[in-house]
């Protein structure tokens, strides 16, 4: 995490559960962000990154992958559109609830690309920006997210819930 923070379990999930997730920005002036690390791919390899997310009080949010060349995709979470698609295709399904399920699709150039997530103060990457994504004070503005997921191919797989190595 850096500039960001994410509280477990504090609203209710697009699956009817109590299991969303609430990021807030902070106050911090930096980057508002949330990373998946530890992961690797092999270069050359088409791979989409999803996740729910819904507007609570702050309008814009990104997807990305860092170290291969900043690819980012805006979403404007009042209106449920794509702002902006820098090196990736994104993707913006309503799923009821005023929650929505973005995506990122890209192909891998590096051995050590990782996915990430970060609230915006804006619809597209104007500077200033660190490693793509934006560098704004925070306000404490919050989405809720839910259902992160990495899969293999151009488009997000259906959701599947991992409780644990064998229940999925």
């Amino acid at each position: 995490a850096l500039g960001a923070t994410a509280s477990a379990n504090t609203a209710t999930a697009p699956d009817g559960t109590t299991t969303a997730n609430t990021m807030s920005d902070g106050t911090n002036d930096s980057r508002h962000t949330l990373y998946i690390n530890n992961f690797l791919v092999i270069s050359g390899v088409v791979m989409t990154f999803s996740l729910y997310v819904k507007y609570v009080d702050r309008r814009y949010f990104v997807l990305g992958f860092d170290a291969i060349g900043i690819a980012r995709v805006f979403f404007d979470l009042v209106d449920g559109v794509i702002t902006q698609e820098v090196a990736s295709v994104g993707a913006i399904e309503s799923v009821g609830g005023g929650w929505y399920r973005v995506s990122i699709t890209i192909t891998t150039t590096s051995v050590s690309s990782y996915p990430q997530f970060a609230t915006s103060d804006r619809a597209s990457s104007s500077p200033p920006l660190e490693f793509g994504t934006p560098v704004y004070t925070g306000e404490n503005k919050t989405v809720l997210i839910w259902g992160a997921q990495l899969n293999l191919g151009s488009t997000a797989l259906p959701y599947q819930r991992v409780n644990t190595a064998s229940d999925y």
